[in-house]
């Protein structure tokens, strides 16, 4: 016996599985590294980290001949020598890369203008940018408006090392005079993903000293942010995975075993307990061990199994412990220990499904299984020990056998099932399962197992002879009626065209009295007699022949499903149909027939036939469906369907024959003008109904039909008539002038409102953004007193009325001026869709999330407000506020889905953090745990976003502090974000304000936002409805129209009122349009009340007080105001 030599190929495989290469076998089942390793491989040494695996790449790629040529060349018109070429170009090359791994637009996508910035232009053939597309390193793909070119290197991986190449120092990535607050003026590269890659191979490179390596994790590790640790923790995860590039560093051990804590927790000796880590910690502690440094994380997960009181925990560092070690003895036995010991289900059901992900093909586990599988008198056990088994020992001898040897020696009844079930599933193709299965099924005396082990023969072997035989033989034999149906039931899953197991079914169906095993039966022969002309004659003969009333049924449903075409089997569904009184039988003709009747010019002759000849209404109208479905258009149905019209008497029929022409003959002008002239004639609502919906099927952009339409809209005196024939032209209408033109017609003439938002909603369908259907809608919002109206007409102005100003205002005006919540929902969300961003709309939606008491009107508000407030300030600071505020947790769970819909940008997320850090107090922490870690989770995704001098700047209000060794010339001020929370809670603010002063104002503030002004030169109307909100009396003579009619209602009807007025502006996306400054100096004659005004600039020759947006002391100083008033 000769034994063949290892290839290359099984050398490497075999080096790779060698211990301590976990992470470069992880690296290479990426295809282009995998590659690299290939073409690179010497037959002895393996890269030990990925900076070593391209820098062997590249120096074979300037190894090639070609690219050796190149070099040569270039070298020659350049006067130097290949190697100075190669050191410049790989510099270059990385600078290039630095710079644009910075620059999020063109990151991996390298603008023109940008590469030749740092290696001249292509042109040149002297240029260093014509060489790195000569060799390769950098690539064309696509090009800008401009027509210049858009680059990108190699492959991303390549950009990622050249920029480690280029970086000198790892203060570069980290600043090394870092204390514990931003260093002015530096990066933080370590906290920005994109230079993840570039940090870990820059600590794999060979020229960079293992002190300066040490000294960069070691500041990793002991990273101080001055806040409440979110960096120090993602420093450290980053100093997980730098260890596996450095596995020489002291301290690697203390690294993965912090890392292993935060994942799982640890035992507090005075507390006596085990304690865990928020859920964010945890995760990223968890992501990062399988980076890190496998042979210290598996003795520090050991560990924890060996410690760990609580099962669950053991549980989930088992399966990471398999995942990152497949096959751990450690994991396996503590998964079976858990099993074993746990008196609760979850658990065992968990560790049953873990131990089947990482055990697979492990002997100790498949082992554990078999031996729990033969033992347990638990069925739920044995039942998970199967499934389990079932997903590590696919094709393993050793289960097979052990299952094998189960079947045969075990005496207790209730295992050889799991076990025949179990082999049926992992003994694909086995010998042994095979010999095993066909054994038991000529010894065994039990029929339930000889079915069963028939099925599982069945699976592993499919078509199996003697499973057939075995089947077939327990179907002739057996007196018992559940285990001829399960043997049915096996053979359709077997005996695919097996004339045995057809004829052993066929013969069931014909013979059995049981109901049960002939439907199994059918659906088996359903199964496997597809086109098995056997078959079908044997059940059409059954069909033709039996007396007995309950076989045709099951025969009729199979035969639908086998005789695709079969000119038999037609004829014995037509006959069937035809004869019978039974009337499910009847039914199941039909519906077989429509199935394998398809086109068939028989199926179609028997059925004309049969409407022409039959004397029952019932069948004829069947019959008309069936051919509808197997012959579209056919004249005979059509002319029979139409005189059925003109002729019956029975309105149900009428319906019916009107329903049945919208199926069969789209287009068909006597079928439209048949369905017309029954919407003009019936008295029938249902039947017009009917009629109408047809022609909207099959009369689309028919000139008749819609002419008809028109002509009925306008002639008609039945006031039910229009809505059907309104709503079928806005079906078929699209595009048609004359049915435009009749519906504008409609919309100006009508006084019935219903009708005119029929029309206004069918002229938008069939002319998106017509003038006159808007203008229509808008009239009936501005006349109509009936909400539930009023909310149609704004949702048909969200569809129909998409950029249109009028339509806008409209709706901005009803927002302004409804008190029905519904309402205003619905036009918030409307205008929306119209206007997206639309800063009225989000204010309306986030007034009602504050302000309404229906739970389910705020949900739905908050749902809105993240379709539409897409990077609105104002939106988002609403639901910070909120999520900061509510009680309700499905609130607080919907307004963390909307935030992360609408938060798009890192200045945003400052903002957020600005609003949500003071819910991470002790006090909240020990009142309301809650809100504490829901707001940690979410200022922990901002701080992944973040760059971390603005998430420390947002934490701490002024901008970046400096280094206690930098020169302090940074102002103290507030953000733009901070000041859009300030703006867009100013209500909220004062309110708050007030309430905690030991010396509160008398006057109730009353704010009004101008950024909802609908006409800022007259906002007289909408600031008339703010005050009424606040509870100000109703003015006896009615709205005020003009700020002349405000003052009047101002200075006469709250004369007795002790209020205050403050205007401003929420922030919105884009900016609010500002006050008009007459309307402002206008207001400053009132005597009563004071008002004042929050502006972002002073403006000059207003005689309004004035204060600044950016005023650190807004609030402050706007009570101070209030109490000058009081002196």
């Amino acid at each position: 016996m000769t034994t063949s030599t290892p290839t290359p190929a099984d050398a490497l495989i075999a080096a790779l599985h060698e211990p301590g290469r976990e992470n470069l076998l992880d690296l290479v089942r990426n295809p282009l590294r995998l590659t690299l390793l290939c073409m690179t491989w010497d037959g002895s040494s393996l890269p030990d980290t990925q900076a070593e695996l391209y820098d062997r790449y590249l120096k074979q790629v300037y190894q090639w001949n070609r690219n050796l040529q190149e070099l040569r060349d270039h070298a020659r018109r350049c006067g130097t020598t290949i190697t100075n070429l190669k050191r410049d170009l790989n510099r270059q090359l990385g600078e290039l890369a630095k710079v644009a791994l910075d620059l999020p637009r063109e990151r991996f996508r390298l603008s023109q203008a940008l590469v030749e910035e740092f290696l001249g232009e292509e042109l040149d053939e002297t240029s260093l940018g014509y060489l790195a597309l000569r060799l390769g390193w950098l690539n064309r793909v696509g090009r800008d408006k401009r027509g210049d070119s858009i680059l990108a290197f190699y492959h991303a991986t390549f950009q990622e090392y050249f920029a480690a190449l280029a970086v000198a120092d790892w203060d570069y990535f980290l600043p090394r005079n870092h204390v514990d607050c931003p260093v002015a003026g530096k990066r933080y590269r370590v906290f920005e993903p994109q230079w993840k890659q570039v940090i870990l191979l820059w600590l794999g490179r060979e020229d960079v000293g293992d002190e300066e390596k040490e000294g960069f994790i070691r500041a990793l590790v002991e990273f101080e942010e001055g806040v409440r640790a979110f960096y120090e923790c993602q420093a450290y995860f980053l100093a997980a995975a730098a260890i596996n590039e450095f596995k020489a560093c002291s301290l690697a051990g203390e690294i993965v075993r912090q890392v292993v804590k935060w994942s799982f927790g640890y035992f507090d000796i005075e507390e006596q307990e085990w304690e865990i880590f928020f859920t964010p910690v945890e995760k990223g502690a968890r992501k990062a061990i399988p980076e890190t440094i496998r042979p210290l994380a598996i003795t520090e997960l050991i560990d924890i199994l060996d410690h760990c009181p609580d099962e669950d925990i053991l549980e989930e560092a088992a399966e990471i412990l398999g995942n990152i070690d497949p096959g751990n003895p450690q994991a396996i036995a503590t998964l079976v220990n858990i099993i074993a010991t746990t008196e609760d289900d979850n658990t065992r059901r968990w560790s049953f499904r873990s131990l089947g992900k990482i055990g697979q093909g492990n002997p100790q586990a498949i082992a554990v299984l078999v031996n729990l599988f033969a033992t347990t008198e638990d069925n739920d056990t044995r039942e998970e020990a199967a499934e389990s088994l079932r997903e590590i020992g696919q094709g393993n001898s050793q289960a097979i056998a052990a299952l094998v040897n189960l079947i045969a020696t075990t005496e207790d009844d209730d295992i050889p099932g799991e076990a025949i079930e179990t082999l049926g599933k992992i003994g694909q193709g086995n010998p042994q399962a095979i010999a095993a299965l066909v054994n038991l099924i000529e010894t065994t005396e039990d029929e339930p197992t000889q079915r069963q082990a028939a099925e599982s023969l069945g699976k592993i072997d499919p078509g199996n002879s003697q499973a057939i035989a075995a089947l077939v033989n327990l179907i002739a034999t057996t007196e018992d009626d559940d285990t001829c149906e399960e043997a049915a039931e096996s053979l359709g899953e077997i005996g695919q065209g097996n004339p045995q197991a057809i004829d052993a079914l066929v013969n069931l169906i014909a013979t059995t009295e049981d109901d049960d095993t002939r439907e199994e039966a059918a659906e088996s022969l359903g199964k496997i007699g597809q086109g098995n002309s056997q078959a079908i004659n044997a059940l059409a003969n059954l069909i033709a022949t039996t007396k007995d009333d309950d076989i045709p049924g099951e025969a009729i449903e199979t035969l639908g499903k086998i005789g695709q075409g079969n000119p038999q089997a037609i004829a014995a569904l037509v006959k069937v149909i035809a004869t019978t009184e039974d009337e499910s039988t009847w039914m199941w003709s039909f519906r077989s027939l429509e199935k394998i009747g398809q086109g068939n010019a028989e199926a179609v002759a028997a059925l004309v036939n049969l409407i022409a000849t039959t004397e029952d209404e019932w069948t004829r109208r069947r019959s008309f469906r069936s051919l509808g479905k197997i012959d579209p258009g056919n004249p005979q149905a059509i002319a029979v369907l139409v005189n059925l019209i003109a002729t019956t008497e029975d309105e149900r029929t009428r319906r019916w024959a009107a329903e049945s022409l919208g199926e069969i003959d789209p287009g068909n002008p006597q079928a439209i003008a048949a369905l017309i002239n029954l919407i003009a004639t019936t008295e029938d609502d249902d039947t017009c109904e009917e009629a109408a919906e047809s022609l909207g099927e099959i009369g689309q952009g028919n000139p008749q039909a819609i002419a008809a339409l028109v002509n009925l809209i306008a002639t008609t005196e039945d006031d039910d008539i229009p809505g059907e024939a309104i709503e079928t032209l806005g079906e078929i209408g699209q595009g048609n002038p004359q049915a435009i033109a009749a519906l504008v017609n409609l919309i100006a003439t009508t006084e019935d409102e219903r009708t005119r938002w029929k029309a206004a909603e069918s002229l938008g369908k069939i002319d998106p953004g017509n003038p006159q259907a808007i203008a229509a809608l808008v009239n009936l919002l501005a006349t109509t007193e009936d909400e539930r109206t009023r909310r149609w007409a704004a949702k048909s102005l969200g569809e129909i009325g998409q950029g249109n100003p009028q339509a806008i205002a409209a709706l901005v005006n009803l927002l302004a001026t409804t008190e029905d919540e519904d309402t205003r929902e619905e036009a918030a969300e409307s205008l929306g869709k119209i206007d997206p961003g639309n800063p009225q709309a989000i204010a309306a939606l986030v007034n009602l999330i504050a302000t309404t008491e229906d739970e389910d009107i705020r949900e739905e508000a908050i749902e809105s407000l993240g379709e539409i407030g897409q990077r609105n300030p104002q939106a988002i600071v609403a639901l910070v506020n909120l999520l900061a505020t509510t009680e309700d947790e499905d609130i607080r769970e919907e307004a963390v889905e909307t935030l992360e819909k609408i938060l798009t940008n890192p200045k945003q997320d400052a903002g957020v953090v600005t609003a949500l850090k003071d819910n991470l107090s002790d006090e909240v922490y020990e009142n309301d745990f809650k809100r504490f870690e829901v707001s940690y989770k979410f200022i922990w995704n901002c701080a992944e976003n973040l760059p971390y001098p603005d998430f420390y700047q947002a934490w701490h209000h002024p901008t970046t502090t400096p280094h206690p060794e930098v020169e302090d010339t940074t102002p103290v001020a507030s953000t733009p974000f901070t000041q859009h929370c300030n703006l867009a809670l100013l209500p909220q603010s004062i309110n708050q304000a007030i309430q905690s002063s030991s010396r509160p104002p008398n006057s109730q503030i009353i704010c009004i936002d101008g950024s909802r002004f609908s006409d800022p030169s007259n906002p007289a109307m909408q600031i008339y409805t703010a005050l009424k909100k606040a509870g100000c009396p109703a003015s006896p003579d009615g709205k005020t129209r003009t700020i002349g009619e405000l003052q009047a209602y101002c200075e006469d009807d709250l004369s007795e009122q002790k209020i205050a007025l403050i205007f401003y502006e929420a922030p919105t996306d884009p900016p609010p349009q500002g006050f008009d400054r007459a309307v402002l100096n206008q207001l400053a004659r009132f005597s009563h009340p004071p008002i004042a005004v929050v502006v972002g600039d002073r403006l000059p020759e207003c005689r309004l007080p004035q204060f600044l947006e950016s005023d650190p002391d807004l609030i402050p100083n706007i009570l101070q105001w209030l109490h000058n008033l009081e002196r």
